[in-house]
């Protein structure tokens, strides 16, 4: 555990180190991937010195867009916070590329005092995530629940919120002497009063609230009687009692300039006191109102929804989970099959596909059995801990640039994180079972688990490392989407890892060859002796779910990730479709990762247990760090042109010669060997 803490260290000190690259006078933006009712921080280098209590401001420069300013705060000497509002993300929507400039006003003037001097940022905000999703569901309701109590409604315009309806009030039995003319009768009022008002004969008189009168109008008639008059008496609403009139321009609020419902809800929000002062425009004149605001009604607190989002986002996608385990279950049985020369799964299902849902069935109707002098509490945890532990990395892998539960700015490090927690459950089934088998099973798991997690740590950290970012989607946006623009080509060091985290993820996940904590020669079943039917079936989902984690990793650090040929990463943000087919390709990448773990599996022999351990302390461990130093060096060091250059002698030699290699080996082999195919292997 102390290691694994060094290595999230290591992490943490190898992003800062890369962010400090000294880009003139601006140290740091983050976070990168900004939230709604997020705050931002600006940083600057010590060298810089900010006025308090000035007011300050932070521009941000994107190509194809004017400048966009946001306030800030300044919160020490070398520190700014800031918060983008609603108008301001609109522009500032997915991801951009924008130079930074801190300014501080200075005689009625704003002067810089930092930039990033043509170094733009690549910045991800407002992303469509679960959390913004629920934001925007709770600041929808918020909104219309103000607007409601407020006593009207309002349409966006360029110059701020229109009053398109207000609660004027009503007086039933004022109404009908007013605007009674008579019968209504072919556009005219004919003969005396009749205690009934007609739409037309309402607007004739000169009412011309219709919205209202046709809200009143229960019956749809167009015709309102005394009864229905008399019956929808209120008071004019807050806003009309204030002063407000229909037709009225909101223009800002305490102040403050509000062209949106979101930014009007925000800065209302904020305010303080009995009262809050509304800025006008009534036909172009300027004036200004006191909205009261007793007896506004609470809000509801965003965390419920997102909570409420969040969970069924979980229970859906756990529900997908069996379903996607019992397919790679299939899949590998009939590979298998194929590989042995025997039929696979074949009876079941449409070419044995179901196979999966039977023994599924199959296993949660067997007997639940606990042993007599096990610790029964830990014995029924540990299988969900260590489904737990696999399933949670799930929240920040980035499928595609539209799909992705959490874009976390220490993704790599939660995933790191989580991961551990299997070392708990697999140690905790193994000793709560009260058998020595199970026990040294257990044992033997864990020192595997728990070893080769800091390779795969120190390997992931070598690309980290010239990224720059602990962010999964920062990572993949890093790469291209064509094969030399990888991770695996960028320099040799990123190379070299790519096989010694494969390697180790195979290890963490006890797979074959390494599935020593399973060996029924040695060990009967290992940590899972004494669990049987649903519980069992938990461990063994876990494992093959942890093909899928694996095969997205890979993608992500090394392969790529969703990025498609051709096809930028903004245009990708922006686009629906293009986002739906980066996930594909991003499945397709996983899928094929996967396929691979399965025929090492079916191939080749179990290692010796000490073969394993000194394959993981004695190379793995010294390579991995090695690699961590040249990486560094490698960055800083090394001209943009020799990087690229030996990125392509890597392309070409490492990644484009053996692959013709490869096919040329297996268009001889088919050329010059027999194949028995067996129906449904």
């Amino acid at each position: 555990m102390r290691a694994k803490i060094l290595i999230s260290v290591l992490i943490v000190m190898s992003v800062v180190a890369c962010q400090t690259q000294d880009f003139a006078s601006i140290r740091d933006v983050r976070p990168k991937t900004l939230q709604q009712d997020d705050i931002g921080v600006v940083e600057l280098e010590k060298t810089v010195t900010l006025q308090p209590n000035v007011n300050t401001r932070i521009v941000f420069y994107v190509e194809g867009h004017d400048p966009v300013a946001v306030a800030a705060r300044v919160a020490s000497g070398q520190r700014i916070l800031f918060q983008v509002n609603d108008v301001q993300s609109s522009i500032l929507q997915g991801l951009v590329h924008a130079t930074i400039a801190v300014e501080q006003q200075q005689d009625n003037d704003y002067k810089t005092i930092a930039d990033t001097s043509g170094y733009a940022y690549a910045l991800r905000w407002f992303p469509k995530t679960l959390r913004g999703l629920a934001t925007g569901l709770v600041s929808n309701k918020e909104q219309q629940a103000l607007f409601d109590w407020l006593g009207m409604t309002v349409d966006m315009t360029q110059t701020g919120l229109s009053v398109t309806w207000l609660q004027q009030g009503f007086d039933g039995v004022d109404f009908i002497q007013r605007y009674d003319c008579g019968r209504w009768y072919d556009g005219r009022c004919v003969h005396g009063p009749d205690a009934l008002v007609h739409r037309d004969e309402a607007q004739h008189g000169g009412y011309l609230d219709v919205e209202t009168f046709d809200y009143i109008d229960a019956n749809d008639d167009a015709v309102l009687d005394r009864y229905e008059a008399t019956d929808a008496n209120s008071k004019p609403s807050l806003a009309a009692s204030a002063g407000v009139e229909l037709g009225d321009i909101i223009v800002s609020v305490n102040g403050i300039n509000t062209l949106t419902s979101e930014s009007f809800l925000s800065t209302w929000n904020d305010a303080v006191g009995p009262s809050t002062t509304v800025g006008l425009l009534r036909q172009g004149t300027p004036t200004k109102v006191s909205l009261s605001r007793h007896g506004q009604p609470a809000a509801m607190p965003s965390g419920f929804l997102f909570a409420g989002v969040a969970v069924g986002a979980g229970l859906l996608l756990m529900m997908l989970i069996p379903v996607l385990g019992g397919l790679i279950v299939v899949w590998e049985r009939k590979v298998a099959g194929r590989m042995q020369s025997r039929p696979g799964p074949n009876r079941v299902g449409p070419n044995g596909w179901l196979q999966w849902l039977a023994d599924g069935i199959k296993l949660i109707l067997k007997e639940d059995l606990i042993p007599n002098d096990s610790d029964s509490l830990l014995f029924r945890i540990a299988p969900f801990l260590v489904f737990t532990g696999v399933f949670t990395t799930f929240v920040v892998l980035p499928f595609s640039p539209i799909i992705q539960f959490a874009d976390l700015n220490i993704g790599v490090l939660y995933i790191l994180s989580v991961t551990s927690l299997v070392v708990v459950g697999v140690i905790m089934g193994g000793w709560a079972s009260n058998s020595k088998w199970s026990l040294l099973g257990g044992m033997r798991s864990a020192a595997q688990i728990i070893s080769y997690e800091l390779p795969a740590s120190l390997a992931i950290l070598v690309v980290v490392v010239s990224v720059g970012s602990l962010s999964t989607q920062d990572i993949v946006i890093a790469q291209g989407g064509a094969p030399w623009a990888w991770h695996l080509f960028s320099n040799p060091f990123a190379f070299v890892c790519f096989f010694i985290f494969f390697i180790s993820a195979l290890a963490e996940g006890n797979r074959t060859p390494f599935d020593l904590a399973e060996a029924e020669s040695e060990l009967v079943s290992g940590y899972n002796t004494e669990y049987s039917g649903f519980r069992f079936s938990i461990f063994a989902l876990a494992e093959w779910i942890n093909l899928v984690v694996l095969g997205a990793v890979v993608s992500f650090v090394f392969l790529g990730g969703w990025n498609i040929p051709g096809v930028s990463p903004e245009t990708m943000f922006d686009n629906v479709w293009f986002g739906l087919l980066g996930f594909m390709l991003f499945v397709l990448k996983t899928m094929g990762l996967i396929f691979l773990c399965i025929w090492i599996r079916w191939t080749m022999p179990r290692f010796r247990v000490d073969h394993m351990m000194n394959m993981c302390w004695k190379y793995f461990m010294p390579i991995s760090l090695l690699s961590l130093l040249g990486a560094a060096g490698w960055v800083w060091f090394l001209p943009a042109l020799a990087q690229e250059i030996v990125s392509w002698i890597l392309f070409l030699g490492c990644g484009v010669l053996p692959v013709l290699l490869f096919i040329r080996r297996v268009l001889h082999n088919k050329r010059f060997s027999v194949t028995d195919t067996l129906r449904g292997a």
